[in-house]
């Protein structure tokens, strides 16, 4: 009996470790999207303009020439003529044509492009903390008084059958 009452003593009397592990998974996600949108416009303006003058002169000279009498002579130019009338006519006439051609074009081309940039980011984090420490006193003091309880109802109870 005193073995077994020894053997229990020191089981409850050893320094019992406790060891307390916790395992914490952190996982953060990150999601960004970036939309760029560029509008170009383009404008071409072409202005052409022509002007054409012509200028076009008509000279007319007629010379009349009417015989009156055959007797006398007239000299015209270095020509010899006689008995006759001399009637000269000069025309003279310009014509102008202008011509005024104005051309104007305007072109306007719009284009929007557009950039979408999508960017994922994950991190993930594990730690892990381990709390080892041992039974303190004060919780073996429970134990050790219940122990005692137990050996002592142990001891009454086979006294109480012995007698």
């Amino acid at each position: 009996m005193k073995k077994v009452i020894l053997i229990f003593t020191l089981l409850f009397l050893t320094s019992c470790g406790a060891r307390k592990v916790a395992i914490n998974n952190t996982e953060q996600k990150k999601d960004s999207t970036a939309i760029t949108n560029v509008k170009v416009v383009t404008e071409t303006k072409k202005n052409a303009e022509e002007r054409t003058n012509i200028l076009a002169v008509d000279e007319n000279e007629e010379i009349t020439i009417t015989p009156i009498d055959a007797s006398t002579e007239i000299i015209v130019d270095g020509k010899t003529f006689k008995n006759v009338v001399i009637k000269r006519s000069k025309n003279k006439s310009s014509s102008l044509y202008t011509n005024d051609k104005k051309v104007s074009e305007t072109k306007l081309i719009d284009s929007v492009s557009t950039y979408k940039v999508v960017k994922n980011e994950s991190v993930t984090t594990k730690t892990k903390d381990v709390d080892k420490k041992e039974l303190s006193l004060p919780s073996y003091v429970g134990y050790i008084v219940i122990f005692w309880l137990i050996v002592l109802i142990i001891i009454t109870v086979r006294r109480a059958l012995n007698r």
